[in-house]
C-alpha cells in the first residue's frame, strides 16, 4: 500500500522541479541591454555609445547613502551595466532620456524641494522633453525590487507603468525587435516611438 503513496510523492518532486523557476531579475537586466545594444548597433549605431560606463559599487553606494534610499534590485543591476546615458541625446529609451546617478541625485533634490507630490524616496531614473518623469521608490532591502512610476508634471500622481526597471527594460527590447521605434538622426538625437510621427 506504500508503493502508490511514494510514487505520488516522487511523481510531485519530479514535476516541481520540472517548473520553471523565476527569472533571476539580473540576468532578465543584462539579457536586456544585451538585446538593445545590438539593436543600436545594426538600426542607430551613433546611439550604442551614447550609454555611459557602469556605475562602480562606491557610486552606487554614495547615491544611496546621499540621498538616503537604497536602489531597488533591478535598477541597481542596470547601473552596474550602465550609469545611465550621456547629456548629449533627447533619450534613447524612446524620448525618455536615463539618468546617470548624479543627475538622477540632482533632480530628486530639486523635487523634493520643490515641494511637488512626489514620495520622500522616489528615485527619478527617466526624464522626457517636457520635465515628465518614471521614477522608483526605496526600497527595505536591495533584494527587493520597486515599481516603475510615471509622474507627469500636469498631473502629477503615482502612476505605475511597470512592475519594475527589468519590466521596463525587457518591454522596450520587445518593442525595438518589432520595429516600433525609429532613429531619425536629422531630426532627433535619441528614438522615436513610431506612434508619435
Amino acid at each position: 500500500m506504500l508503493q502508490p503513496v511514494r510514487f505520488v510523492f516522487l511523481f510531485i518532486a519530479l514535476l516541481w522541479n520540472a517548473l520553471p523557476s523565476e527569472a533571476d531579475p539580473n540576468m532578465e537586466v543584462e539579457t536586456s541591454f544585451e538585446t538593445i545594444r545590438s539593436w543600436l548597433q545594426t538600426n542607430a549605431a551613433p546611439l550604442y555609445d551614447e550609454f555611459n560606463p557602469p556605475a562602480s559599487a562606491e557610486e552606487i553606494h554614495a547615491f544611496e547613502s546621499q540621498a538616503g534610499v537604497t536602489l531597488p534590485r533591478s535598477l541597481r543591476e542596470a547601473y552596474s551595466i550602465h550609469n545611465g546615458e550621456k547629456g548629449t541625446t533627447n533619450g534613447i529609451f524612446g524620448a525618455w532620456r536615463w539618468l546617470p546617478l548624479n543627475e538622477a541625485m540632482s533632480h530628486r533634490q530639486y523635487l523634493l524641494e520643490s515641494g511637488l507630490s512626489l514620495a520622500a524616496g522616489a528615485i527619478p531614473v527617466l526624464i522626457s522633453g517636457g520635465g515628465d518623469y518614471f521614477y522608483a521608490e526605496s526600497v527595505e532591502s536591495a533584494r527587493n525590487d520597486s515599481e516603475i512610476m510615471e509622474w507627469w508634471h500636469e498631473q502629477p500622481g503615482r502612476d505605475v507603468k511597470y512592475k519594475s526597471f527589468a519590466a521596463f527594460l525587457a518591454e522596450f527590447a520587445e518593442l525595438l525587435e518589432r520595429g516600433q521605434y525609429v532613429y531619425l538622426p536629422d531630426e532627433f538625437v535619441g528614438l522615436i516611438d513610431r506612434d508619435e510621427l
